[in-house]
């Protein structure tokens, strides 16, 4: 992961370094601070602890090399500012590339608390860049913007062989390529959203204010390749990191399309027998909108109550799962983030559809195994990554097929959307792994538009025998 310089106002930086002078012992310094303070690129558990992943600690103190390890930056950093410490999923000291550590504690002094406080509530116009106090120019924000569009990247970046034309480079440059000025309009909910966020708990209060603000100075988001799969992500902070409630207040004025329990159903169609307890489920949903759904079912069976809190836990457990976490991993995930759940992880592979995932992941894994490589929705061939000890991972192969399935069903509505004539047609705002947002050219088209889109996914779902089809979100 790349680090993202933050913006603070230029009374924040010159008091926070009258008050931590160890800051300028090392540009990376200043870095981590924003990364630990105003959390635009750490992620959070629902404990509410702080993640941070392995290499964004690395490019902070530009030791692309590795001739530290990100331990022992921290340790510079707790020695020169405050003290922070880490564990993770993995307990031990050795942390292998793009893991990320969970921070066990952190020690900032109060008057920096303080000082964030009051950052976030400034309604300041002038910004410097934190980690070396570089004003901010319109010029220096569209130069952000090309370096991180992807469109200098070549194939192998990407993970998609030779092929120039692949889809996810045309989805990724027709996203990078949409006019800014489409994107202002969601400043007009800034102040809702802002409302929104600071009823939140913390860290996430704070992370949400600091993306506002990202948004307020730059709100076209930018997208860049995966290095090794065919999904897209946000290339620095933009309202694509935002937690749901924000994010749908900001973007209230567009139409939210999402495909249904879209990597269940992959695995349900692609892993080896598949799944037909989970297919048949998941095929009379979609035939019929009032049987209870997936998630409702397996927190029935967890014994906890459906909310946005847990449905989102629950999600990631089934999509940890269905990308090849370890079994320690997963236990221990359901340790912490679904402590209230019946008997753990290992009482939820008893229900029917995740014991039949859980029982034929294993065969899938050892079918990859036999021949040598995976294939992805547009037949390409997928090659397990190794693991510094040299061993391949197999797992991977599960998660990078299941995100090639996700493109190619999604793909429809881009090509609708290039297809239209201007002024008749749509733009596709947002793009959010397996769901889309849109607006339509003329506002009273809008129904016959999103009928026509979620039609042409919904067939293509139907030709690749994967029961899920396009939602529209309320």
């Amino acid at each position: 992961m790349k680090y993202h310089r933050v913006v603070v106002t230029p009374e924040f930086r010159r008091a926070a370094v009258e008050l931590l002078p160890g800051l300028d012992e090392h540009v990376g310094h200043w870095r981590m601070l924003g990364i630990l303070m105003f959390r635009t690129q750490s992620g959070y558990s629902r404990s509410m602890k702080t993640l941070l992943p392995y290499d964004l600690i690395l490019d902070c103190y530009e030791d692309r090399s590795r001739r530290k390890s990100a331990h022992a930056h921290l340790m510079d950093f707790s020695s020169d500012v405050f003290q922070v410490e880490l564990s993770g999923w993995i307990f031990n000291h050795y942390w292998l590339p793009n893991e990320s550590r969970s921070v066990e504690s952190m020690r900032p002094p109060k008057p920096l608390q303080q000082l964030v406080r009051d950052e976030l509530a400034s309604e300041s116009s002038e910004f410097v860049y934190l980690d070396d106090g570089s004003p901010v120019s319109e010029r220096s924000l569209k130069k952000g913007i090309k370096q991180g569009s992807g469109g200098t990247n070549d194939n192998s970046e990407v993970g998609i062989g030779s092929r120039h034309d692949h889809a996810s480079l045309r989805v990724l440059s027709y996203l990078n390529t949409l006019p800014s000025n489409r994107f202002t309009q969601i400043l007009n909910h800034v102040g809702e959203a802002r409302g929104i966020a600071k009823l939140l708990p913390e860290p996430v209060r704070t992370q949400q204010l600091s993306l506002l603000r990202e948004v307020e100075l730059r709100p076209k988001p930018a997208y860049s390749p995966s290095e090794r799969s065919t999904r897209i992500y946000s290339d620095g902070p933009s309202f694509l990191l935002m937690q749901a409630d924000v994010r749908d207040c900001l973007i209230q004025d567009w139409v939210k399309l999402d495909l249904a329990s879209c990597h269940l159903a992959v695995a349900a169609t692609t892993w080896g027998d598949g799944l037909p307890l989970t297919h048949a489920f998941l095929e009379g949903k979609r035939l019929n909108s009032d049987q209870q759904s997936l998630w409702k079912t397996l927190a029935d069976h967890m014994g906890i109550p459906l909310n946005v809190e847990t449905k989102g836990a629950i999600k990631q457990a089934v999509y940890s799962l269905i990308y090849g976490m370890g079994e320690d991993s997963l236990n221990q995930f359901f340790e912490v983030e679904l402590v209230e759940a019946s008997g753990g992880f290992k009482h939820f592979i008893k229900q029917d559809f995740m014991a039949e995932c859980w029982n034929q992941r294993r065969k899938e894994l050892r079918n990859l195994q036999r021949a040598g490589y995976g294939i992805d929705a547009f037949g390409e061939r997928i090659l397990p990554p190794r693991y510094e000890n040299a061993t391949l991972n197999w797992r991977s192969v599960l998660a990078v097929r299941a995100q090639s399935f996700e493109l190619a069903l999604l793909l429809p509505a881009y090509e609708l959307a290039w297809k239209l004539p201007k002024g008749h047609g749509f733009q596709v705002m947002m793009h959010l792994h397996d769901g889309i947002a849109i607006v339509a050219d003329r506002q009273s088209e809008t129904g016959s538009l999103v009928k026509r889109i979620t039609e042409s996914v919904d067939q293509k779902a139907v030709e690749l025998g994967i029961p899920t089809w396009l939602e529209r979100q309320s």
